[in-house]
C-alpha cells in the first residue's frame, strides 16, 4: 500500500523536556525497568488499539471503527485510552503463558468532527488535550479532522482553522483532513500497513524520558510501554493553570473561546490579570485595550468585575 501522508515531512513538534519529565520523575524510579528490557526485531506484532469511547460514541451509526478496520484487514482491538483516539502498540509474541510486554509506537491520532472540535474549544477540552498530548512527549501525534463545514457551530470556520492551524504550526501535530468517517478508517488502514512495513525490522527498547538517547541509534527505537504512556497522559497530570483560567473565563458572559485564550496568552494566571487590573489607571478597559477581536467594552467591563469585585471573590 501507499505510504500514509503522516509518514512524510512534517511540522516537527517542540521538545516538551519540561513537563514530561516531570511527570516521569513523579511516577517513581520504581517504574522503571532495567536496562535489558527490550524486543528484538521480529518478536512482536503491531496492533491498532482503539479507545473504547470511540466504540461508545458510533452505536448510532452504521459502522463501528473497529469493525470498519477489521474488515480492512487491519488488527485491531479497543480499550480505555488516556488521550488519543487511536494508538499503534507492539506486543510481544511467544511469551509462554506470560503477561506479553506492549511499548506504544510513535503514532497517536485523535479524531475530531468540526462540531466536536467546536464544543472542545468551547468548555475546554481542546487545551486540556493539547497539554497532555505535550506531557506524553508523543513524537508522531495526530489531529484527524472530518470536515462538516455546513454544521451549527458555537464558533466560528475561521475560528476552528485557526485553532487547527496552531496545532500544527505551534504545536507540531500532523493534520489530517478528512470528509467523514469512511475516509477515516481508510487513512487508519494506510497508517496501520506502514508502521507494520516500518517496524518489520527494529528492536524496541524501554524508553526513559522525553529525551532518551536510545532513540538516535539506529534500527532502535525507544518506545514507553503502555502503563508508562497511560501514566503520563493521565488527566491527573493535565490541567495547568492557564488550562483552567480559560474555562473559568468561559464562564463570563459573552467569552467565547477565542476571546478566552487570547486573554489567557497576554495573563496566563487569574493572578497576573488582576495584578494588570490593579496597576492599570482605567481597569475597566484594560482587556479591551488589547484589541482582541470582539472583545469590546462590554466583556472588558464584565471581565473587570468579576475579577476586582471584593463580594464576589468573598464568594468563592
Amino acid at each position: 500500500p501507499a505510504p500514509a501522508p503522516a509518514l512524510e515531512a512534517r511540522p516537527v513538534a517542540p521538545a516538551a523536556p519540561t513537563v514530561a519529565s516531570t511527570a516521569w520523575a513523579a511516577a517513581g524510579t520504581a517504574t522503571r525497568a532495567p536496562a535489558s528490557q527490550e524486543m528484538a526485531a521480529g518478536t512482536y506484532d503491531v496492533i491498532l488499539i482503539v479507545d473504547i469511547m470511540e466504540e461508545v460514541a458510533s452505536r448510532s451509526r452504521a459502522l463501528l471503527p473497529v469493525d470498519g478496520l477489521r474488515a480492512r484487514g487491519v488488527r485491531v482491538e479497543s480499550r480505555h485510552l488516556e488521550i488519543g483516539d487511536f494508538l499503534w502498540i507492539a506486543r510481544e509474541r511467544n511469551t509462554n503463558g506470560v503477561a506479553p510486554r506492549e511499548f506504544v509506537l510513535d503514532f497517536v491520532a485523535e479524531r475530531k468532527r468540526m462540531d466536536d472540535l467546536a464544543g472542545s474549544i468551547c468548555d475546554g477540552r481542546y487545551e486540556s488535550q493539547k497539554h497532555r498530548f505535550r506531557a506524553a512527549a508523543i513524537r508522531q501525534p495526530i489531529y484527524i479532522v472530518e470536515d462538516f463545514r455546513n454544521s451549527d457551530h458555537p464558533v466560528s470556520f475561521t475560528a476552528l482553522k485557526q485553532a487547527i492551524a496552531n496545532l500544527q504550526i505551534r504545536h507540531g501535530f500532523f493534520i489530517k483532513w478528512v470528509s467523514g468517517l469512511d475516509e477515516t478508517l481508510h487513512y487508519l488502514q494506510q497508517l496501520h500497513s506502514t508502521l507494520v512495513n516500518r517496524y518489520a525490522n527494529i528492536r524496541i527498547v524501554r524508553r526513559r524520558g522525553p529525551d532518551d538517547p536510545t532513540a538516535a541509534v539506529a534500527g532502535t527505537k525507544a518506545c514507553y510501554t503502555f502503563d508508562d504512556y497511560s501514566e503520563l497522559a493521565s488527566p491527573r497530570q493535565s490541567h495547568t493553570v492557564r488550562d483552567m483560567f480559560v474555562r473559568h473565563l468561559l464562564q463570563a458572559p459573552g467569552v467565547t473561546a477565542p476571546k478566552a485564550m487570547a486573554v489567557a496568552a497576554k495573563y496566563p494566571t487569574p493572578e497576573s490579570l488582576m495584578a494588570a487590573l490593579i496597576a492599570s489607571p482605567k481597569p475597566a478597559d484594560l482587556l479591551r485595550s488589547l484589541q482582541i477581536p470582539g472583545l469590546g467594552a462590554t466583556t472588558s467591563n464584565i471581565l473587570y468585575h468579576l475579577y476586582n469585585d471584593e463580594t464576589l471573590l468573598d464568594s468563592v
